[in-house]
This record gives C-alpha cells, sequence and structure tokens, in this order.
C-alpha cells in the first residue's frame, strides 16, 4: 500500500513541477517489460535532455502506459517498479511488507529517448542482461 502512495505522490510531483515547453507535446502510450514479462505496477519519467525544460511522467499499470504533455525531441526516461518479498519489516505501528527494486542496474539511470511529434506509441522492453 506504502508503494502506491509513493507512485502517486511522485505523479503528482511530475505534474506540479512542468516548466514552459517551446515545442510541441504528445501523447505517448505503450508497455513496459522486463525480460518479456509486464511491470505490474511502478511510474515512469520523461525528462529533457540536459535536465533543463518541461518533464512527463505516468503510471504503470498492468504493463501498460498512457503519458500526456510528454515533450517531443531528445529526452530520457526513468523508470520505477518494485515488488513485494514476502518478507516483512518492522514498522512503527505494524510490521510493513519488504519491496525490491525491478529494474535492471543498466536502466536505473534512465535511457535515452526521441520523440517525434508524429508519434503516439512508445513500447519499453528492459533487459536484465
Amino acid at each position: 500500500m506504502l508503494s502506491r502512495w509513493r507512485l502517486l505522490a511522485l505523479f503528482l510531483l511530475i505534474t506540479l513541477t512542468t516548466g514552459c515547453n517551446s515545442g510541441k507535446n504528445v501523447t505517448l502510450s505503450g508497455s513496459v517489460t522486463i525480460d518479456g514479462q509486464p511491470v505490474e505496477n511502478g511510474s515512469l519519467t520523461f525528462i529533457q535532455e540536459g535536465g533543463v525544460g518541461q518533464t512527463a511522467g505516468a503510471i504503470i499499470t498492468a504493463g501498460k502506459y498512457t503519458a500526456s504533455e510528454v515533450p517531443v525531441g531528445k529526452l530520457r526516461v526513468t523508470f520505477q517498479a518494485t515488488r513485494k518479498t514476502g518478507k516483512m519489516l518492522p514498522g512503527y505501528s505494524e510490521p510493513i511488507p519488504e519491496t525490491v527494486n525491478i529494474i535492471p542496474p543498466k536502466y536505473r539511470d534512465g535511457q535515452s529517448i526521441e520523440v517525434k511529434s508524429s508519434q503516439s506509441q512508445l513500447d519499453f522492453t528492459l533487459s536484465s542482461e
């Protein structure tokens, strides 16, 4: 449950901190998989290269996402997804489920992409190898 709140907070932060963009924006939809398996829950963020300008984000649910207001051009997309290990950790009032990052290490700093104004579909196929 805590991870859903974190994802919601991340999405709201991205939405509230979007800057001005002099270029065109698009809505992108697609899938996110790791080793052929859909990412059940997570998020992705589109950041203009250089970290200056507009950002956009989306929640990943059952391996699918839709992101609106994605800036056109060279971007870096970052991924965030966790899964429960089945272990419980001590919490303040009750134990909480342990979660681990499932994004392969080579993608944790993001992936460079280029978004075109005519684009509406973009799938991300991540591999642990």
